[in-house]
């Protein structure tokens, strides 16, 4: 599946403004990025150490697993880091969506400090 009109739309047009890559083999993938210098962080609820607890601001790639299942055990295995987001309550995790955009925020966050204020 590529980047479809329905991806756009529901994009807010943001897909002209990011850089998007498909890949075969994500695994394959990591051991490029890190030879790139790029940390390889990826989200996983049985993670002890929070998102707000890691430094962002950073050559960074984020992984995301799929809903359900997770992050595949070689993958997880391939990261640098594993991270969680914290939850309250009897949910056990959020969709890959709302998650990605938490964790996008995180990043924006620490990267960004003064511009979350206003006036």
């Amino acid at each position: 599946m590529g980047i479809t009109p329905s991806v756009v739309k529901a994009s807010a047009g943001s897909t002209a403004y990011l850089p998007i890559v498909k890949v075969i083999n994500i695994a394959n993938t990591i051991d490029v990025l890190r030879k790139e210098g790029i940390w390889v962080y990826g989200a996983s609820g049985e993670a002890s150490e929070l998102i707000y607890d890691l430094d962002l601001d950073i050559h960074l790639a984020i992984v995301l697993g799929a809903e359900g299942k997770g992050i595949r055990p070689l993958v997880k295995k391939k990261c640098d880091r594993l991270f969680s987001i914290p939850m309250r309550g009897p949910v056990s995790s959020f969709n890959v969506s709302v998650s990605g955009g938490m964790i996008l925020y995180e990043v924006m966050r620490q990267r960004y400090p003064g511009r979350n204020k206003q006036g």
